[in-house]
């Protein structure tokens, strides 16, 4: 009985991120990959780096850390809210991560000080569930 399976192009996935490279090179547009879909796959981020990519993200450390196992110059963002326990081994492992609570800011700053590290941010304003809330200011392009 034959399972199903997903074949990866490596060609084709190079091929596609020196193409998004190109589109983008003259500009000051950077370009932000966001490695979640693909569980930590060292051959696809080499293949994407062989195009010409070089910013990673990702929303789970394991992934990020399965990468730089492999990639360990690879500067790595974390773009999902943050667990308490979760900040030493963020701190570690990424040179960014998404915030939108004073708390864990204050948990972070605490842990980067102690690693001697500085740790960039992304500030996050949650403004809630809004979205059916103007749409009948929208306008329908046809």
């Amino acid at each position: 009985m034959n399972t199903p399976r997903i074949e990866i192009d490596l060609n084709c996935i190079k091929y596609n991120a020196q193409k998004i490279r190109s589109w983008f090179r003259s500009t000051p547009v950077k370009i932000l990959v966001i490695s979640k879909l693909i569980h930590g796959c060292p051959r696809i981020i080499h293949a994407m780096r062989e195009g010409g990519l070089d910013r990673f993200a990702d929303s789970r450390i394991i992934n990020i850390k399965r990468i730089q196992a492999d990639y360990p110059e690879i500067a790595f963002g974390f773009i999902r809210i943050p667990h308490h326990q979760e900040v030493a081994d963020i701190i570690s492992h990424c040179t960014w991560s998404s915030h939108s609570q004073l708390e864990t800011l204050e948990c972070f700053d605490y842990e980067a000080k102690r690693h001697d590290k500085i740790h960039g941010i992304m500030l996050m304003v949650e403004m809630g569930d809004r979205s059916e809330e103007h749409t009948s200011e929208l306008q329908s392009p046809c």
